[in-house]
């Protein structure tokens, strides 16, 4: 029972019997810490019918004579949400309760379909299923939901030069042939672990990342010159992710119970500015969705750099981290 769980009840039951009556309420008992009893009407509607202002009235008035009062009133329906109904409840509500008398609230199927959502258990019981046939974990390669990167930058802040000095604009000279690795970009992977005893079928799993400006590549180390092996960002032509935007996806054939699957290794790079981004994940398969939120926490560390240039003089710039090695 659905509202068994939201409200923590131990006594909703239905109201009396078929062909009774039943004051416009199908389902009665108290929500956990109260004393009044609370109501359910039911109204089953076929794909697209609609619920009447009339229908809500009519009930409502019945369930005016439910005995002892009501201290809330929640008519359920599988008719889809429509603004103009819940606009006529809210005033019914504020009318009703400023007479003393029970709260008003109807609950559409849009917004049953999201209880369900908060409780699995009875969804999954509406299916026929046992909650611990299906569970799956997202989680980073370590194995936890939130983690710490330290991305590294330069901040390069412009003097003006002395009378005597030389305007620095390189600090070495490489040779032709060089290798670049960019520590602003950090390594990343996920994990998805299936802790249930049933296959989870034709998985996908898509990640949304709440930061925009966010970079991706499969390789932070580029190597230039006579022997540049030309790697791009989406270097990785068979890895099991794509990136597309701020998403992430992630496809699998079938996860067995107690396998997992990894992505491939991957760096990002967020703007230096940003503190923290969201990860806002959901995952298919065929008798299983599932869907949550993981976290990156990012505290950037930089390596200070002084420049002498009477053009740039009072400015202060941030850019990768560049590491830059010679060749044999």
């Amino acid at each position: 029972m659905l509202w068994r769980e939201e409200w923590d009840s131990d006594d909703l039951k239905k109201n009396g019997r078929m062909g009774q009556t039943q004051q416009g309420v199908d389902i009665s008992g108290h929500k956990i810490g109260e004393d009044e009893y609370s109501g359910i009407q039911c109204k089953c509607k076929s794909d697209g019918e609609v619920l009447t202002t009339e229908e809500l009235s009519t009930e409502i008035e019945k369930a005016k004579s439910f005995k002892p009062p009501l201290k809330r009133y929640i008519i359920a329906t599988t008719a889809k949400k429509d603004a103009s109904l819940e606009e006529y409840i809210r005033l019914k509500d504020i009318e009703n309760r400023k007479k003393g008398l029970f709260s008003i609230d109807v609950k559409s199927w849009e917004d049953i379909v999201d209880m369900l959502e908060r409780h699995k258990k009875v969804l999954f019981a509406y299916q026929g299923l046992i909650e611990d046939d299906y569970l799956a974990i997202l989680s980073f390669g370590n194995g936890v939901s939130t983690i710490e990167i330290r991305p590294k930058y330069r901040k390069i802040t412009f003097e003006r030069p002395l009378p005597d000095e030389k305007t620095i604009t390189s600090h070495s000279n490489y040779s032709s042939k060089t290798q670049e690795t960019n520590r602003s970009f950090v390594p990343m992977k996920f994990v998805v672990s299936n802790e249930g005893t049933a296959p989870l079928d034709n998985l996908k799993l898509v990640m949304n990342f709440d930061c925009q400006g966010i970079k991706f590549t499969y390789d932070n180390v580029e190597e230039k010159g006579d022997i540049a092996l030309n790697r791009g960002v989406f270097a990785g032509i068979n890895s099991n992710i794509d990136f597309e935007g701020q998403t992430v996806i992630l496809q699998g054939k079938t996860l067995n119970p107690k396998d997992k699957l990894l992505s491939d290794d991957f760096f990002i790079k967020v703007p230096y500015r940003t503190s923290n981004v969201d990860i806002h994940w959901n995952l298919l398969s065929r008798h299983y969705n599932e869907s949550g939120m993981m976290s990156i926490i990012v505290n950037p560390e930089f390596e200070e750099v002084t420049i002498k240039d009477i053009q740039c003089a009072g400015e202060t710039i941030v850019v990768d981290y560049i590491e830059v090695k010679e060749l044999d």
